[in-house]
């Protein structure tokens, strides 16, 4: 958890704590003058994977998950992609990361 003021940096800030956890959250504490621009970012779970949120990477699709997807392996790291099929090489986008899997779309 780190305290942070608004400001044109948070943005960023909070991606790159998106990338580097699989929970973020913004908490706006009540304020004891009217107006304040502090707010707490925690992160948790600490992602220890080979791909992050929002990483753009080229894989081939080498098996088909239960539900249709196209799994590509990065470093043996799953990677579910949408409407993919196997054998194809694609450019995706990790939308979702957990300890144990991702999840992309093409792009």
């Amino acid at each position: 958890m780190v305290k942070v003021f608004q400001g044109a940096e948070l943005k960023e800030f909070t991606e790159e704590v998106k990338r580097e956890f699989r929970i973020m959250k913004i908490v706006k504490p009540e304020a004891s003058r009217g107006k304040s621009s502090e707010v707490y970012i925690l992160g948790r779970e600490l992602l220890d994977t080979p791909v992050r949120f929002g990483d753009t990477i080229s894989v081939r699709i080498e098996e088909r998950g239960r539900e249709g997807d196209g799994i590509a392996f990065v470093d043996g790291f799953p990677v579910f992609v949408e409407n993919a099929r196997v054998g194809e090489e694609l450019d995706i986008r990790i939308k979702k990361v957990t300890p144990r899997f991702a999840k992309a779309k093409i792009i």
